[in-house]
């Protein structure tokens, strides 16, 4: 993901700018969006979902036949767009409540 300050500054730009999403497991890119944008969208033939931790699981059978268990927290808002929030071992466990260190490092940064 890239810095907040960064992407106000190359939506400024008259050019398309993307952000993208891969991994590893998917030896590919599997999902962009357009800077500015929240959610990202993953290409034909992926579908995503998310595990009891929120986590994304990504199925894509041309690239695996069996679903791909990632540490990437999610909101999904689709089975074809996701919110990337963070990651799960980064989670912070505190009274109960899940702090996510990356959105508190967001909401720290316009201070």
């Amino acid at each position: 993901k890239i810095h907040k300050s960064l992407e106000q500054e190359l939506v400024k730009l008259p050019n398309e700018k993307y952000e993208t999403y891969g991994m590893t497991e998917t030896i590919t890119h599997i999902a962009a969006k357009r800077v500015g944008e929240r959610a990202i969208t993953v290409l034909p033939n992926v579908i995503v979902t998310a595990n009891e931790n929120n986590c994304l699981v990504v199925h894509a059978k041309n690239i695996n036949p069996e679903p791909i268990v990632t540490y990437d927290i999610v909101e999904l808002v689709s089975d074809t767009q996701f919110v990337w929030l963070g990651r799960f071992d980064n989670v912070i466990y505190s009274g109960g409540i899940k702090l996510i260190p990356e959105k508190i490092e967001e909401k720290l940064s316009t201070h």
